[in-house]
Order: C-alpha cells, then sequence, then structure tokens
C-alpha cells in the first residue's frame, strides 16, 4: 500500500495532536529528532514536472540526498553526502546519478527552501498488538504540520479505526507535499517558471495595449534569469536570456505601426547590443557542452589531442562571461532596462497617431502571421542544391519570426489549428540550425586552429582539428540535404493560410 500525507489543519496544533495520539491506545511513540530539509529543484521544475521531489535531509541519524515520488509518498533513490551536489553527474550513486542526469541535463540543482522541524516517530497497533502502520509527524513552526502513514501489510484491517481518529480531528489527506506551503510563505509555487511562452490574449483588445502585454511578460522572463547569468548557475539562464531577447526584437521588429516609432528604434538598438553581446558567451557555452560529443568524431587514438582547444575555449569562456557580467551590473545597463520597463507600463494613450495602435490584436496578429508565412514559402520554394549557405540562414531567420509570433499569438487561434504548423516548422528549424551552427564551429575552429599553431609542440592538435573539421562538414551536408525534404513537409502538411 502507498502511504498516505495529511496536512494537519490549523486549529490542530502538533501539541494536540501529540496528545490525542497518547490518549488514542493503538500509538506506540517510537523516538523524536530534530530535522533540517532543503528542497531542490532545477530553476524550471524539472523534478516537479516529472513528479519528484528532491530534498537534502539532515538529522542525527543521517546526512542524506533524496529522490522521493510525489503521487506514491515514497522514496525512490538516496545517496549519504555532506554537501548537497549542485549538478546530476556529482552524484556518486549511480542509479541517482543517471537518473537524474537524464532528468536535469546541463541544470544546476537549486536550493528552493529550507524547513527545519522535529520530526516525530509512532507505530500503530491493532487490538491484537500487531503492527499495522508508521506515523511520521512534521512539527513546523511557520507551516502547519504534516502527518504520513506508511501502512504495513496489516493495515487494512485496522483502516476503519484510523479514519474514524482522523474524522474525529478533521484531519484531511493531502496530494500536495510541504515544499508547496512552504514556497506559499515565500510568495512562490512549484511550476512558477517556464521557459515556454504562454499569455492568454482577449481577441478584442487594442493591438498597442497587448503587445506591451506580450513585451512585458518577456521583460519578466529577462528579469527571472538575469541573476543566474551574472552567477553562472549554469548555462541555461544564459540560454533563456537570449531567448527572451530574440523575442522581444520579434517583437519590436514584427510588430510594428502599434507602439511610438522613437521608442521602438531606441530599444531595438538596446536589445540588438545585447544579443551581439551574448552571442559569443552562449556559443562557448555550447562548446563546451558539447565537447565530448566532437571529440567522439575522431579516432580514439587522437581525441586526447583535442586537450589544448578545450584549454583554450575554457579560457576565452571565462573572459567573454567576465565581460557580459560586467556589462549586467553596469550601471548603463541598469537604466536601459529601467527605461524599457517605465515605457511598458506608461499610461495608455486614448487617441495614439501609430495606424495600427487601435486594431484589435487579432486582426493584427492575423496580418502578421500570414505575411511572414507566406514570406518564408517564398524563400524555402527558391532554394535548391547551388543555393549558398547565406540563402539558407535567411529562410531560418523568418522561421524564426514566425515562431515567435505563432507563440506570442497562440492563445488567439484553437490549438489544433497551430500544433501541425509548428510541428513541421519545428522539423525544418531543426536542420536549418544544425546547418548554421556546423558552419560556424567550422569557423571556430579553424581560427582556434591558427591560435594554437603558434604554441610549440602543436601538429598532432592541428592534425585532430583538421579531422574534425573534415568530420563536421560531413555532417553538414547531411543536415543540407535534408533541407529540400523537411521544407517540402512544412509546405504540404501546413496550411496556405492561417484561417481567421
Amino acid at each position: 500500500m502507498e502511504s498516505v500525507d495529511y496536512r494537519l489543519p490549523y486549529h490542530l496544533t502538533a501539541k494536540k495532536l501529540l496528545a490525542q495520539l497518547a490518549s488514542w491506545g493503538h500509538a506506540q511513540f517510537i523516538d523524536q529528532h530534530y530535522t533540517v530539509k532543503t528542497y531542490y529543484d532545477s530553476f524550471d521544475w524539472r523534478l516537479y514536472q516529472k513528479g519528484l521531489l528532491g530534498y537534502w535531509l539532515r538529522s542525527p541519524d543521517a546526512t542524506e540526498w533524496c529522490l522521493e515520488s510525489i503521487r506514491e509518498r515514497r522514496l525512490i533513490l538516496r545517496e549519504n553526502c555532506t554537501q548537497a551536489p549542485k549538478f546530476a553527474g556529482q552524484f556518486n550513486t549511480v542509479k541517482l546519478n543517471q537518473r537524474l542526469r537524464k532528468i536535469l541535463d546541463n541544470r544546476a540543482l537549486i536550493a528552493l527552501t529550507e524547513l527545519d522541524f522535529t520530526l516525530y516517530h509512532w507505530t500503530l497497533f491493532d487490538a491484537k498488538a500487531q503492527p499495522v502502520a508508521q506515523l511520521h509527524l512534521e512539527q513546523h513552526d511557520i507551516i502547519p504540520g504534516f502527518l504520513r502513514l506508511s501502512p504495513l501489510p496489516a493495515f487494512q484491517d485496522f483502516a476503519s479505526h484510523w479514519q474514524q481518529f482522523c474524522q474525529t480531528l478533521i484531519i484531511q489527506p493531502t496530494d500536495q507535499p510541504s515544499l508547496v506551503d512552504a514556497l506559499k510563505v515565500q510568495g512562490r509555487k512549484p511550476l512558477d517558471y517556464t521557459s515556454k511562452f504562454h499569455l492568454a490574449l482577449n481577441p478584442a483588445t487594442r493591438s498597442d495595449l497587448a503587445v506591451k502585454e506580450i513585451l512585458n511578460t518577456l521583460l519578466n522572463a529577462l528579469k527571472r534569469n538575469e541573476q543566474g547569468v551574472i552567477e553562472q548557475i549554469d548555462p541555461e539562464f544564459l540560454h533563456d536570456y537570449r531567448v527572451a531577447i530574440r523575442r522581444t526584437r520579434a517583437g519590436l521588429g514584427q510588430l510594428k505601426g502599434v507602439l511610438p516609432k522613437a521608442e521602438c528604434r531606441r530599444f531595438r538598438h538596446v536589445f540588438a547590443s545585447l544579443g551581439q553581446l551574448t552571442n559569443t558567451p552562449r556559443d562557448l557555452d555550447v562548446y563546451l557542452e558539447q565537447f565530448d560529443t566532437l571529440k567522439a568524431y575522431l579516432p580514439e587514438d587522437m581525441r586526447t589531442d583535442l586537450q589544448p582547444v578545450r584549454q583554450l575555449i575554457t579560457l576565452k569562456h571565462q573572459l567573454a562571461h567576465e565581460h557580459l557580467k560586467d556589462i549586467l551590473t553596469s550601471r548603463q545597463y541598469q537604466e536601459d532596462m529601467l527605461a524599457w520597463e517605465t515605457f511598458l507600463n506608461s499610461a495608455n494613450i486614448k487617441q495614439p497617431l501609430e495606424p495600427k495602435a487601435l486594431w484589435p490584436i487579432k486582426k493584427l496578429a492575423h496580418q502578421r502571421i500570414n505575411r511572414i508565412y507566406q514570406e518564408m514559402l517564398c524563400e524555402g520554394h527558391a532554394i535548391d542544391r547551388q543555393s549558398p549557405p547565406e540563402q539558407l540562414h535567411e529562410l531560418r531567420k523568418t522561421g524564426k519570426k514566425l515562431r515567435y509570433l505563432l507563440e506570442f499569438f497562440q492563445s488567439l487561434y484553437p490549438t489544433e489549428q497551430l500544433t501541425d504548423l509548428l510541428k513541421w516548422l519545428k522539423k525544418l528549424q531543426d536542420v536549418l540550425g544544425g546547418f548554421q551552427d556546423l558552419s560556424i564551429q567550422e569557423q571556430v575552429l579553424a581560427q582556434y586552429s591558427q591560435e594554437l599553431a603558434e604554441q610549440p609542440d602543436s601538429a598532432n592538435t592541428l592534425l585532430a582539428i583538421g579531422a574534425l573539421i573534415h568530420a563536421l562538414r560531413g555532417q553538414r551536408r547531411q543536415y543540407r540535404e535534408s533541407v529540400a525534404e523537411r521544407f517540402q513537409a512544412f509546405s504540404e502538411h501546413s496550411w496556405s493560410r492561417i484561417e481567421e
């Protein structure tokens, strides 16, 4: 039988429950001890999304990191550790390491909240003095007490006695862990951040107001990831930060005629500069993450010859992130972001001068999506085997514009209307992105080769770089050959026009 959790009602303090259990006659007190539990998850709640809780438990009996099932209320895996690991790969227990790596990938484990409480243990007995369950009470100061019943095989015949005890004290089962109450004290809740964009828009809302809502949502994502970028907690903070920048640039560039031109021009420049600034740090993040994958393209006896390349990337990575941190903590950046927030939250103008400001947002969305969609079809049909890489890059950029518009306005259309279009657009973007990324990686490796050529004893490293470039070129050709097929599928499985 699965364990059952109970959240004590506010009128029932832990002290009162202890007294009731002592006089009930079916509970035998075992022990009590002081315990500290720190909940951990990735910034984007990857464990919680999988129905898991991760926490570091410290008590007189043990200091261990635990992985628990929320639905079954049972411990799945644990590892004794005197410090909480930051990344999945730092766990020594093989099963825990592999399980967390699969879920977290390169995301760090971040402390969500810490609870200190007294943990009480009882054993429940039936009338024959046979043990039927274990009972555990967490007595908290800032949140209600939590009770966990862990039934033993003989509990079934005793269940009615336990239910009567709970009914008398108005103790109700709960499917929410103590984490939920602890976060509520902080003004938070589980799943309060996701990198996916979603905003419920009213189709009749003025376009200028709706566009400001979109841009404000993106600003919030930017602010949520900013500190993680500065502290380099994990690479995904910079990734999500850059996505918010790209979406903001798309909003300012694609939704013209809605907001004042002067402000749009000013902030397009601000976000274009930020986009350029974050290119190199993000590329270097990816190179370090994919380095072992890149090495696998080479014969085993050549792989160690790439070590100087890793060292060079690591040095450049450190310098690039230090520069980025200097910018994000600068007075100019803070002033720009404050000005942007002030603009987005400025008072509404009753009669704006911009021609599309008063359009219903559904009309603007319909016009812009269809225009970019048709533009993408024209660009894609113009590509053949002889088309230069620049043409594929332009198609990729147009695809990004279309994808961002679909994300902005997804709430204005039935889900099934956009599902097919997004599915085939993403498949096309995957091969276009792979082709572009490998093209850049070849150029970067050639540049590294020139830099390392000045070092002594670099011959083997230069040979390894040359072999890697050759291997990547072959992979790039495979992406290139897939473009026509993916575009054909995109054009056939999508609508020739998004229906209003």
